[in-house]
Parts: C-alpha cells; structure tokens; sequence
C-alpha cells in the first residue's frame, strides 16, 4: 500500500482579505485531504479497464498537487534589523523635510471637500491662468495668489505621493503575500497534526488542543455561572 497525504485546500489573497469568505469555504472543504491508495489485489486483473481509468485519476491528481506545491512560494524575503533601522530613520527624515503645514482629515471631511482629480487638473490650471489674465473677472472671495499657491503645491505633492504610493504598494503587498504564504503553510500543519492525532501519533493531540484555541475566528467559551434556583 501507497499512501501520499497532501493537503489540498489553500486560501487565495481574496479569502485572506474577507475572512468570512475563508471561514466558509474551510467549512465547506473541512480540510480535505487526499489519501491515495494503491492496492494492487490479483481481482484486478480481472478488471483492467477500471484499474487504469482509476489509475489515470490518480496521476492527475498527483500532478494538481504538484503543480500546487510548486507555486506555493510565489515571496523569499527577508529584511535585517539594520536594513529596518535604516528605513525607518529615512522615513523620520522625510517627515522633517515635509511642509508641517500637512494635515490630518477625518473621514467626513474627506467626503465634504471637493475632490481635484486628474480629468480636473487641466480645467483648474486653465481656470488660473485666466483668472490671472482678467481680474475684473475675479469674485472678491476669491484670492487669486492663493489659488496659484494651491495648484502648485497639488503639483509638488502629487509628486511626492505618486513615488511613496509605489513604495507603499509594494510594502503593502509583499507583506500580504508572506502572510498568505505564512497562514497557508500554517492550516497545512494544522490539517496534518489533526490527522495525525487521528491516528495516535505522539504529541499531535497535544498540539492540536492548542492550535486550536488560537484559530482564527473560533468563538471561545465564556464560563458561566450556574444558575441559582
């Protein structure tokens, strides 16, 4: 007898980004685990037909898995204490050579203000530049030499944000990455430990009790008092 385990099921970065969706499709998947079985019995000579048609299944499968274990590691990085330290005081150094006239909005004022965005950038600066030509045209509200302040400084800082934007996006995927990669392999051990306490492997049960009170999403117990008549 042959018998190969690999745990099949592995959330995708959309499931680790909805945990809900995860919780659901592990329920639905229970952690399935493929066990192949190779018996060969004399009776299956009899059978040839059915012997090779499940023989081929068998192959494909071994070939999903594969192909699975094969692109498991799609992220290998790794950053030194120094390499850390040092980012963080160039950060600390941009926040010093930024205007400390930046601000802070909170969310409300965020969808309060009017938004310049990119199919804007063209009539805002046209809108300037006339308003500079004919200031018999200009309300009285409106201060011309501010308004030229704000267009410039939405250029400068449009600069600055675009170049830390890729710097962040990158940050902010490869660390989602590494963690899928991490909580995968996790939910892999888990499965096996579980059924290897199925099978009374030393220690597994011990392990399993103890992953399982740290499992994401598992509602804990509250000990209630008992009632008094």
């Amino acid at each position: 007898m042959l018998t190969v385990h690999y745990n099949i099921y592995a959330p995708t970065l959309t499931d680790l980004r909805k945990p809900c969706i995860y919780r659901e499709r592990e329920r639905e998947s229970k952690s399935i685990n493929l066990f192949f079985h190779c018996i060969f019995f004399p009776e299956t000579v009899s059978r040839p037909i059915a012997f090779w048609k499940r023989f081929a299944c068998y192959a494909f499968m071994f070939n999903q898995i594969s192909l699975i274990m094969a692109n498991d590691n799609l992220i290998s990085i790794a950053i030194t204490p120094q390499q850390a330290q040092d980012a963080l005081q160039a950060i600390n150094q941009l926040k010093t050579l930024l205007p400390q006239e930046l601000v802070n909005l909170t969310p409300d004022e965020r969808h309060f203000y009017a938004k310049m965005g990119d199919k804007t950038v063209a009539f805002v600066q046209k809108s300037l530049d006339y308003a500079q030509l004919n200031p018999a045209l200009v309300p009285p509200y409106i201060d011309v030499a501010e308004m030229k302040k704000d267009v410039e400084a939405v250029q400068a800082l449009g600069t600055l944000y675009k170049a830390l934007g890729e710097v962040y996006t990158k940050l902010d995927d490869s660390m989602l990455l590494a963690g899928s990669e991490a909580f995968t392999a996790s939910l892999s051990f888990y499965n096996s430990a579980k059924d290897a306490a199925k099978h009374n492997v030393s220690g597994a049960q011990a392990i399993v009790d103890d992953l399982k009170t740290r499992f994401p999403g598992r509602k804990t117990k509250k000990n209630t008092p008992p009632v008094q008549p």
